[in-house]
């Protein structure tokens, strides 16, 4: 019987969009000549009572208070009436990245590499998730470890307390499973998922890992973490890692740190994800194992985590194991109940970032990990209504935008005294909790001329007012369009209902020419919304 070893080893169009109405009363415009030359610009400030509060003149562009009683949406109108504005557009909010409050987290340079933190933006994982960590023993008090552990097993002394004054266990745990936002030390990449300690022996046997991996099996895992590894195969451990993902596990194991291409086990089993390590270039460890048996591969050097009694930093493959089964239990978090491990796998090894020919997938990308599993949960709701609200006629019924295709509602424009105007109300009746939303976006496929940009608003019924949420360039032949909308659309429902307005409007220029009358052909209109987990 072999013994397993563990291996130690202005606009701000950059960012993170949060979908919200810009309701500061403010617009950004483009402009395409100097401002010094541009005084047609400073005599439509004064005008209509508006005040620039910053200038960019590198691109051209100014921030605009609006005056009391001037709406967004006209005051984009407005200002697209003057040939030197390429553009004007809302003040859109915008949101940073998600970084917790832990002290260490800033030198935690591996949850970078790996994108964690984007995927933290799409889900912060299930505390129903669990990670079994099969090592020697954890510290079970420590405090960035207190209230992420379910009840394991001690199969050194054989009862329920894998609590051990181990090193390497309360690092890989707390790789998993180290409390997020607690002002504590470190974050483990499972964030609200948990780890469930199974305590063996440093020297185990491949009995005691089979015995080790159906107990995790058997007791709700989803993800089996094994940083630990040895030359031999085994039909018993073999049998069990087949048990296990019989049952439904995803299996992730440490590649070995022999630096060579030597198939190591578990991690060499069809059942389990074999890890390599890779540096913070992205370039492979020395001591890595590489070769067509390492799947995936995630940062394993000097991998700072939880030790008994604070923090410390250790190096190896056991370091990339556990780090790539948090991502898997975050990727389990966002997966609908027909989700497969299979399916679980996949979207782990086929979202990898290229890094070379010695790992057969790459190193992990957790946010596009997520994605793939997470875009299929996107619900589509159609309208159940839309409706003419400015312009003189219209043509067409609800079923022309429920698909993209040759049939279209057409609102013709109407004279007002500041020019054409067409638009539409469209009404959703979502059935599902629309409260806390991951992706809150419109779909829309629009058509009409470039000179009436299309202003889309939502009804706001505690302010009893519409909130402004894009202006939208149109093309006559009309092209996919996505617009962001709130994260929390609860306080837009009444009467169980959402109200979208979409409408174009070419303007009147001042001391020029009456805008021309035009079509709007609006070809599909849906929400899409994904629920955050």
């Amino acid at each position: 019987m072999r013994c397993l070893h563990f291996l130690f080893g202005v606009v701000l169009w950059a960012g993170i969009a949060l979908p919200a109405s810009a309701e500061s009363d403010e617009i950004v415009i483009q402009y395409r000549i100097s401002k010094l030359r541009d005084f047609a610009r400073v005599s439509a400030h004064r005008a209509l009572g508006s005040s620039v509060l910053s200038d960019l003149p590198q691109i051209r562009s100014e921030r605009v208070a609006l005056p009391p009683g001037v709406s967004v949406t006209d005051a984009i109108a407005y200002y697209q009436s003057f040939p030197n504005v390429v553009r004007a557009e809302p003040n859109f909010e915008r949101s940073l990245t998600y970084a917790p409050n832990d002290p260490e987290f800033p030198s935690q340079h591996a949850l970078v590499q790996t994108r964690i933190t984007e995927a933290w933006d799409i889900s912060k994982g299930r505390s129903s998730v669990v990670v079994a960590v099969i090592d020697n023993g954890v510290d079970s008090h420590h405090p960035d470890l207190i209230g992420k552990l379910v009840p394991g097993w001690d199969f050194v002394q054989n009862d329920s307390d894998p609590t051990a004054n181990s090193n390497h266990g309360t690092h890989t745990t707390g790789l998993v499973a180290a409390q997020v936002d607690n002002g504590v030390g470190v974050a483990g990449t499972g964030f609200l998922c948990r780890a469930m300690p199974i305590r063996v022996r440093s020297n185990l046997t491949s009995a005691e890992s089979a015995e080790a991996m159906i107990f995790a099996a058997d007791h709700g895992a989803k993800v089996i973490s094994m940083s630990y590894a040895g030359p031999s195969f085994s039909l018993t451990e073999e049998a069990a890692a087949n048990y296990a993902w019989n049952k439904g596990c995803v299996l992730i194991a440490a590649a070995g740190n022999n630096g060579s291409s030597q198939i190591l086990y578990p991690a060499g089993y069809a059942a389990v994800v074999s890890v390599g390590s890779v540096d913070d270039e992205d370039d492979r460890s020395s001591f890595s194992n590489f070769g067509a048996d390492v799947d995936v591969a995630a940062p394993g050097e000097d991998v700072l985590s939880t030790v008994p009694g604070g923090y410390g930093r250790m190096t190896g493959t056991s370091m990339a194991c556990p780090q790539v089964s948090g991502i898997v239990s975050l990727i389990w978090s966002v997966a609908g109940p027909q989700t497969t491990n299979a399916q679980v796998r996949a979207a782990l090894e086929n979202n990898c970032d290229p890094i070379g020919s010695w790992v057969r997938k790459g190193r992990v990308n957790a946010r596009d990990a997520i994605l793939a599993i997470a875009g299929a949960q996107t619900s589509t709701i159609a309208p159940n209504s839309i409706q003419k609200s400015s312009g003189l006629g219209f043509s067409g019924t609800l079923s022309d935008v429920l698909s993209p295709d040759l049939a279209s509602f057409q609102v013709g424009s109407a004279t007002t005294p500041s020019g054409q105007t067409a638009g539409v109300d469209v009404r959703f009746s979502p059935a599902q909790d629309i409260s806390n939303l991951n992706i809150s976006e419109l779909k829309l496929r629009v058509s009409g001329p470039r000179s009436a940009p299309l202003l889309l608003s939502i009804w706001n019924p505690g302010e009893q007012k519409f909130n402004a949420l894009r202006s939208v360039a149109l093309q006559p032949s009309g092209t996919s369009t996505f617009v962001d909308l709130p994260r929390n659309l609860q306080p837009y429902l009444q009467g169980g209902q959402l109200t979208v307005r979409a409408r174009g409007l070419a303007p009147n220029r001042p001391g020029r020419s009456l805008a021309t009358p035009f079509d709007l052909l609006f070809d599909y209109f849906a929400l899409e919304i994904r629920a955050a987990l």
